[in-house]
């Protein structure tokens, strides 16, 4: 993962954002809302606790230098390991979490983590439910085009 650098002259923003992954068949799925922005992809041989971390890490990409985002998320796991740097055992996690932390240096943005309930009434957060899995019912399909 390649991290985007801050040009001098960028500005003081705050921004809204939601995230959300989702997995299928190891297809894995992510979104984010940023204000009125909307992105979603996905990745094979995935699961969903990276593409949790892999949308956080999208919208801090995303998102302009010097920044702070208030970013919402249904992922406790994901939370834990960013803000109270939980335990992690998985490789993949452990690299999604430090190219976080990075991304954020880097471009000198804040990130406020508010934890979502999932499912629940947070249109943010079913939107971005809704652009994950679509993600990676997707990928999925796209697999099986090319085993064909």
């Amino acid at each position: 993962m390649e991290v985007s650098t801050c040009q001098e002259g960028d500005s003081s923003l705050n921004h809204i954002a939601y995230t959300d992954g989702a997995c299928s068949a190891s297809i894995g799925g992510w979104a984010y809302t940023l204000n009125d922005e909307r992105s979603s992809g996905w990745l094979v041989g995935a699961t969903n606790n990276q593409m949790e971390l892999y949308a956080i890490y999208m919208v801090i990409e995303a998102a302009d230098c010097d920044s702070t985002i208030d970013l919402h998320t249904d992922s406790k796991l994901a939370i834990g390991w960013l803000v109270h740097d939980w335990a992690r055992s998985n490789p993949v996690i452990d690299q999604l979490v430090w190219a976080i932390w990075l991304a954020s240096d880097v471009k000198q943005v804040r990130v406020r983590y508010h934890k979502v309930k999932g499912h629940s009434d947070s249109e943010g957060n079913i939107l971005v439910d809704y652009l994950a899995q679509v993600a990676s019912r997707n990928g999925f399909y796209r697999c099986q085009e090319l085993l064909k």
